[in-house]
């Protein structure tokens, strides 16, 4: 016999509880794929196997949001364009959110450069950088396309073309990136590899100062 819709139920805390944890399990299902998870997509599931009615997906929302943080360690985060991403809720020093640990080095060493670099790098500089770290060969299209496409696609990397009809391409950080790398990590492994006080670095080091403060009032 199906469930009875929510509109017709009387809204009570168990209805709604019911509900936020058919709604992390499904956010934590397609956390997997590492991209967006549009709003539409969940609202439509739990219509269909909680019937849940849509004008009370807010009041689910809340409570789910903190399950995925208490029994998942993760956070929910709005893209602003109608869909969110999964991030973890604290900060990864080592990020294993990348499971091949050439692409983490990979991945790790593009943030890298682009924070050190002020917050933008071109492709071509990019590209230049990794050949000289002997990450990423000249000819090494494959490698190239998953910075290019997969780590945007999963938002830890922003690929796009400046405004102009020669306009170059640009690397910034992402969304998914700036919740789960901390600046202040990838400053301390630039500190040690080359054996400057972090301060060396004095706008780099405020930027991470001031997300280890923001942190923690989180």
């Amino acid at each position: 016999m199906s469930r009875t819709p929510l509109k017709k139920q009387n809204i009570n805390e168990k209805n709604i509880m019911d509900i936020a944890y058919e709604c992390a399990r499904f956010i934590v299902f397609r956390e997997g794929s590492k991209t967006c998870i549009r709003r539409d997509d969940i609202i439509k599931h739990l219509e269909t196997t909680c019937h849940m009615v849509r004008s009370h997906f807010k009041e689910v929302l809340g409570p789910a949001e903190e399950i995925l943080k208490q029994v998942y360690g993760y956070k929910l985060v709005d893209t602003g364009k109608n869909s969110y991403i999964v991030v973890l809720n604290t900060p990864c020093e080592h990020h294993e959110g990348i499971y091949d640990p050439e692409l983490r080095i990979i991945l790790i060493a593009a943030l890298t450069h682009i924070y050190m670099s002020g917050g933008t790098v071109t492709e071509e500089n990019m590209w230049r950088f990794l050949k000289e770290a002997d990450l990423v060969g000249e000819l090494e299209v494959d490698k190239k396309n998953i910075l290019r496409k997969t780590f945007t696609e999963q938002l830890y990397l922003e690929y796009k073309r400046l405004e102009g009809e020669d306009a170059e391409c640009i690397f910034k950080w992402g969304l998914r990136a700036e919740n789960e790398v901390p600046k202040m990590t990838l400053l301390k492994l630039m500190s040690k590899e080359f054996d400057k006080e972090i301060t060396f670095w004095p706008d780099q080091c405020r930027i991470a100062e001031e997300e280890e403060q923001k942190q923690k009032l989180q």
